[in-house]
């Protein structure tokens, strides 16, 4: 659980001194970041707003998005999610 910050309090104090606001989004069937991670990851910008948006397949009309196919181009995939993506931008 403490992966990122195993470093020790320097860290956690850089962490928190990020006052950006995030969209983090958040892809269901992501083999590598589930959406729990992806909660527990902005938890260590405890002073940074975060808006979470997800992006699930079927509401695009694909059978899954996963970790990397979103940016594979041989894949439809990025030219149907980018446009909601950069809406968020």
């Amino acid at each position: 659980p403490d992966y990122l910050c195993c470093e020790g309090d320097a860290i956690v104090r850089r962490f928190a001194s990020v006052k950006l606001a995030f969209t983090a989004l958040i892809v269901p069937d992501d083999e590598f970041l589930s959406p729990a991670a992806v909660h527990d990851l902005f938890r260590l910008y405890p002073n940074a707003p975060v808006e979470f948006k997800t992006l699930e397949a079927k509401i695009f009309g694909l059978n899954r998005i996963g970790h990397f196919d979103f940016f594979k181009t041989e894949q439809k995939k990025p030219n149907i999610l980018w446009p909601h993506v950069l809406q968020w931008l």
